[in-house]
């Protein structure tokens, strides 16, 4: 899969899933209020007890942040990219940047088997 050059957004940030690399502009109110309740509830799943559902919820969000950079994106052509675990943390966290809910440097998304610290609680 193939994408076009993407013109550059002062405001947009990239992800990388997989080989394909999308633009992900400040995300419109129609896909931050779908978001926005996926990542909060995200924000509360323990690496212990990561459920299939909770990878799901995931996914969907890279989908709806990433087809808002790219209208034209399929679900069905994104389920098939072979992304990495670390791949989808970042760009969980770029995502939480570009729904406003996170400024970059306390966006935090736990992926599984990984504990994620409170950026104001935490000791380092």
């Amino acid at each position: 899969m193939t994408s076009p050059t993407i013109p550059v957004q002062d405001d947009a940030v990239t992800i990388t899933l997989g080989n394909e690399v999308f633009l992900i502009p400040p995300l419109p109110l129609g896909v931050t209020k779908k978001t926005v309740p996926m990542l909060m509830k995200l924000r509360h799943v323990s690496p212990d007890h990561f459920e299939e559902e909770d990878f799901d919820r995931m996914v969907d969000i890279l989908f709806l942040a990433a087809q808002a950079g790219k209208p034209a994106l399929k679900k069905e052509a994104f389920y098939q990219l072979a992304a990495t675990t670390s791949q989808i943390k970042k760009a969980l966290e770029a995502v939480a940047q570009q729904s406003g809910l996170e400024r970059p440097e306390q966006a935090k998304v736990g992926v599984p088997g990984e504990a994620i610290q409170n950026p104001q609680t935490s000791t380092e």
